[in-house]
């Protein structure tokens, strides 16, 4: 097993990133809730990746915590394809809800005053990358009066106050 096994691995990918976000130690079941994979499939690729020095295993009492190496910080993790749009437009937004997800692509309820911007980098997006995001823009004012009739699901806010 090399470092270049990751590349190209969606889970190992996704596990690293992860990883790569916490602080201090690491617990496989924490890595595998937050990620969705199932815990023998995080226990299997933590211990590759303890093998190749990114992490390192640690027991205390009878519980394997786990906690990052420097070589792992010298990694340059790629996002995913969704974390790296979400990101793009934080900036011309002020929430945004997840509907759905799938591994081929999301649908968003997007906040904004500004859902031109939105919609021009959501098509060079979608032209870019095989994962497709749909979404809906909707003022603060439009978007509570819609959730009130019902007419709209409000999802699972990942951004915003």
């Amino acid at each position: 097993m090399n470092i270049l096994d990751i590349v190209g691995d969606k889970k190992k990918i996704k596990i690293l990133n992860e990883i790569s976000k916490q602080k201090d130690f690491i617990s496989l079941r924490g890595i595998s809730r937050e990620t969705g994979i199932p815990p023998s499939t995080v226990y299997r690729i933590f211990s590759e990746f303890v093998e190749l020095g990114l992490i390192k295993k640690m027991k205390i009492n009878s519980i394997n915590i786990y906690k990052p190496t420097k070589k792992l910080n010298e990694i340059e993790l790629r996002k995913e394809p969704f974390e790296e749009f979400v990101d793009n437009i934080k900036p011309f937004v002020e929430e945004i809800y997840l509907v759905g997800k799938s591994d081929k692509g999301a649908n968003l309820i997007i906040i904004t005053s500004k859902p031109n911007d939105i919609k021009r980098i959501e098509s060079i997006f979608n032209k870019n990358n095989e994962f497709r995001i749909q979404s809906i823009t909707l003022d603060k004012e439009s978007y509570k009066r819609l959730k009130e009739l019902r007419v709209i699901q409000s999802g699972k806010k990942i951004y915003g106050n």
